[in-house]
């Protein structure tokens, strides 16, 4: 007696397992998973250089300009994105930072650090933001 076999059968969970890591695989070459949106063009991915996480500015023709490497923490207000990072704490400007990159003068003047944590505290203090708390974590 000849078998039937019904249309699903063709679809065994490691046939479905198979076609799911292919997507994903394919998807994930598009897009990059690990890329974190901050607020306007700030935003953290992983450094194409190093194993660890880069603050980068978005430009207007897609390409990225630095801002502090090694990043664990990101936090932002109106005005400021604060970054901790390996080599201390630092703070941006909103308001002075530029699309370019670091090697432009009105740029390097919108980026402060690294602070030490009193320092840090007492600015702060200095902009009425003694409550802030970082929104995001690379760590």
């Amino acid at each position: 007696m000849a078998s039937i076999r019904r249309q699903t059968d063709c679809f065994e969970p490691t046939t479905c397992m198979r076609i799911y890591y292919l997507l994903s695989a394919a998807l994930s070459a598009c897009i990059d998973l690990s890329e974190r949106q901050i607020v306007g063009p700030y935003y953290i991915a992983q450094d194409p250089e190093g194993s660890y996480k880069t603050l980068y500015y978005r430009l207007s023709d897609g390409l990225d300009a630095e801002r502090v490497r090694n990043v664990y923490k990101v936090g932002y207000t109106a005005d400021f994105i604060f970054v901790e990072s390996k080599s201390g704490t630092y703070y941006i400007n909103r308001t002075q930072d530029r699309p370019t990159d670091v090697g432009d003068p009105a740029v390097q003047q919108a980026i402060r650090g690294p602070l030490t944590p009193n320092d840090f505290r007492s600015f702060l203090d200095s902009i009425g933001e003694a409550s802030f708390t970082f929104q995001y974590s690379a760590i």
